[in-house]
């Protein structure tokens, strides 16, 4: 009966020893792989306030040089992006159409 349960327990053992073995491999493929920084910007205005368009894309277009960036166009943030709307502009910015463009260049989504 006890060489039973040595058995078991040393079987146990190299059972658990062999889940560890394979989690620390696991764990190496999702640490050795490289994640970029992101930045998400949500939106909100349109042509009701052009400041906070500005603002947004501009943030946008800088964070957009050495990180990801999602801009999501919410609420009255999708007049920004309808063709109908045009160009949203405001002074000591780009306009919104310049802005938006860069962005595409950029990869940003």
């Amino acid at each position: 009966m006890k060489k039973f349960l040595f058995s078991l327990l040393t079987l146990s053992f190299l059972v658990s020893c062999q889940n560890l073995q394979q989690k620390e491999t696991v764990h190496e493929q999702y640490t050795a792989n490289e994640f970029n920084d992101g930045v998400f910007i949500h939106l909100t205005h349109g042509t009701d306030d052009p400041h906070r368009v500005a603002m947004a894309l501009q943030m946008a277009t800088i964070m957009a040089e050495d990180k990801d960036v999602a801009v999501y166009f919410d609420i009255k943030g999708i007049e920004a992006v309808l063709k109908e709307t045009g160009n949203i502009d405001y002074p000591t910015f780009p306009g919104s159409l310049k802005l938006i463009e860069g962005l595409k260049e950029k990869g940003s989504h």
